[in-house]
């Protein structure tokens, strides 16, 4: 084998140095950002549930309202899997209506302390009527 012919077969052998490194800063910065939409994904689909489940837990607590909630003037609270419920009834002041109504605000928060959703409503007063 001559000189010649064993310079061509060292020229075209293989990849640089150079080259190695910016495929890998290339798939370096891939993967970050791979990472990065993946992690975004998982909080908002883990946002998206505990919202799903704070609507439930309203559902069902403005429909248990009367039944297993008391509807009486003042706060209740809970807690339910990892959502904390905040019950207000106050009377609605409306003198121009004959029936006594009940203004009813719901709060549902992480146990973070973030909020998830508010819901108010009016309902038809259960008290005694005074004599």
């Amino acid at each position: 084998m001559s000189y010649h012919n064993r310079s061509k077969l060292q020229q075209g052998g293989g990849f640089t140095l150079l080259e190695v490194l910016v495929a890998l800063i290339i798939l370096g910065l891939a993967t970050v950002f791979l990472s990065t939409t993946i992690s975004e994904s998982l909080f908002r689909a883990s946002k998206v549930d505990d919202d799903d489940r704070a609507t439930t837990l309203a559902d069902s607590l403005l429909d248990q309202l009367g039944l297993d909630v008391p509807v009486q003037p003042g706060i209740t609270s809970g807690l339910a899997g990892n959502l904390v419920w905040r019950l207000l009834v106050e009377p609605y002041p409306n003198p121009t209506n004959p029936v006594q109504l009940d203004l009813v605000n719901l709060t549902i928060l992480t146990k973070s302390n973030h909020l998830i959703g508010h819901w108010t409503t009016l309902r038809v007063a259960a008290r005694a009527t005074e004599q």
